[in-house]
């Protein structure tokens, strides 16, 4: 998986994914995300915290290159 930060913090962010082997892609829209987290509000916030943790202690890093 790959993109969620993006999703979950709504804040821009970029990656570079390489496959190493063939791979099949499903993309998942934020909208579809969104509802599936929205059955559960507890889920849903939990979620994204960790993501918003995650994009902080990223930046940290990335400032730090």
């Amino acid at each position: 998986m790959f993109g969620e930060t993006a999703v979950f913090t709504s804040k821009p962010r970029s990656a570079t994914v390489v496959a190493v082997e063939p791979v099949a892609v499903k993309v998942v829209t934020r909208d579809s995300l969104e509802r599936e987290l929205d059955r559960n509000p507890w889920m849903g916030a939990f979620v994204r915290a960790v993501a918003e943790r995650f994009r902080e202690a990223d930046d940290k890093l990335s400032s730090r290159r």
